[in-house]
């Protein structure tokens, strides 16, 4: 027995690729909740893919649809990748990382709001930047 041609086809004809940028501080176990992706269940097909960038840059995955209602949607992670800096300062309040707008992700001074780095693509980029810049000026 063979598969029948009605069974093959392009991949673009069995399933679509979606992209969802979350709020920045949301997690994989969140994402996977099927209730999470019901305002757009009706948009899904099984056999769909997810990509997900997580704002901020933290989380990144792709999930496939393998089950769906009207308002859930049941996903498997196919392939993740969470980032996270080297190591954290120990309690340090001398800068901070803020997003500001059209400038992106900066780091700032807290004494005196001097802007020691901005245009910084994500915040995980920026908060790497803060740790090197600490260990700069301890060295």
């Amino acid at each position: 027995m063979s598969l029948h041609v009605s069974r093959y086809m392009l991949a673009e004809q069995g399933r679509a690729v979606h992209m969802a940028i979350p709020e920045e501080g949301t997690t994989l176990k969140q994402i996977q909740e099927p209730q999470y992706w019901a305002h757009v269940a009706a948009d899904l097909r099984v056999h769909d893919r997810i990509e997900v960038a997580v704002e901020g840059g933290e989380l990144w995955c792709e999930l496939l649809v393998i089950a769906k209602g009207n308002n859930w949607v049941k996903t498997a992670v196919i392939n993740r990748l969470e980032e996270k800096i080297d190591e954290q300062p120990e309690d340090n309040k001398d800068f901070k990382v803020q997003h500001r707008g059209p400038r992106k992700w900066s780091v700032v001074r807290i004494e005196d709001s001097a802007i020691i780095a901005e245009d910084i693509g994500t915040k995980l980029e920026a908060e790497q930047h803060k740790l090197d810049h600490i260990k700069a000026l301890a060295a």
